[in-house]
């Protein structure tokens, strides 16, 4: 009898491990499942969103299909709706009071501006997908300006420590901005921060800009003619300045299109036509034509050699 009980009890054990199993198994599968479609819609809203961003311009349309970058285009711009909406406009919510958190709490006002940054990221993966270098360059600029602008807004704003609690800190630039300010500070005092900064924040630019130091003149002239003269004068006056360190003042100006147009289709006509444009001109064939029926040839006088 208690052999029955025990035989029993296990079938039901191994019964309702089995269903465990099972259900382990449904739930696993519902989620990997879910998962892919997911992320195939994010994939096809991304392919969507960069074939209609790429459209504004004709020179976007045709581009490989690797290239399209779409999903990271995609991740930016919901990044930089997801930020503004919190950041600017106060939107409240789960995803909205992380971000309120964590981004005015490491940036202060100074994250204000990532919902710029991410949308100028977007547009870049959106519509220039190819120009990776252009990009990793943008994405460093901005970068280095976040890291200058916050120690210079944190000085600006009295240099608020963790004890002054976490409305000053906020008002400042953060976590972030106290832990760039704070130690130049301690080191090389507040004048030479400002310095400091204010150096690392002019590279960033020229870094944003692609400008290197040599043309920085040069932009500055052209963006006073832009200002007074307009636009037109000022992109003519970078054009005729534009000179290149190897080649000298010559670059910038156009080539020729072609020297000489031949057609090397067939050589051997090349080479009949280049023997006829060399060849003597014959003016009259008859001078060098005989007739020996009607001129015919006499007697040739031999006369002896004569040898010392």
């Amino acid at each position: 009898m208690a052999t029955k009980t025990q035989s029993r009890a296990g079938k039901s054990s191994r019964s309702s491990a089995s269903a465990k199993k099972k259900r382990g198994n449904f739930f696993s599968a519902l989620l990997t499942a879910l998962g892919r479609g997911l992320s195939w819609l994010w994939m096809s809203v991304a392919g969507v969103l960069g074939a209609t961003v790429r459209r504004v311009g004709s020179d976007a349309r045709e581009l490989d299909p690797a290239h399209r970058r779409d999903g990271r285009g995609l991740t930016h711009l919901a990044l930089a709706v997801v930020t503004g909406a919190s950041l600017w406009f106060g939107t409240r919510g789960y995803i909205g009071r992380w971000v309120d958190f964590l981004a005015l709490g490491t940036l202060g006002r100074v994250s204000l501006v990532l919902p710029v940054l991410f949308l100028m990221l977007a547009w870049r993966w959106l519509r220039n997908p190819e120009d990776v270098a252009g990009t990793g360059r943008l994405s460093i600029g901005m970068g280095l300006l976040v890291f200058a602008g916050s120690g210079i807004w944190h000085l600006a704003n009295g240099l608020a420590r963790p004890g002054d609690g976490n409305a000053s800190m906020r008002q400042g630039a953060g976590w972030f901005g106290y832990f760039i300010s704070a130690p130049l500070v301690a080191g090389t005092g507040t004048a030479v921060a400002y310095v400091l900064l204010s150096v690392i924040a002019l590279f960033a630019l020229l870094v944003v800009t692609s400008t290197p130091l040599a043309m920085i003149p040069l932009r500055a002239r052209v963006l006073w003619e832009s200002m007074r003269f307009g636009f037109q004068r000022g992109a003519s006056a970078l054009r005729a300045k534009d000179i290149d360190e190897d080649l000298g003042p010559r670059v910038g100006d156009e080539p020729f299109e072609k020297v000489v147009a031949t057609d090397r289709d067939d050589p051997q006509e090349d080479a009949a036509q280049e023997s006829a444009a060399f060849a003597p001109e014959v003016l009259d064939e008859d001078a060098f034509s005989f007739d020996t029926d009607d001129a015919p040839t006499g007697e040739i006088d031999v006369v002896p050699a004569v040898w010392d």
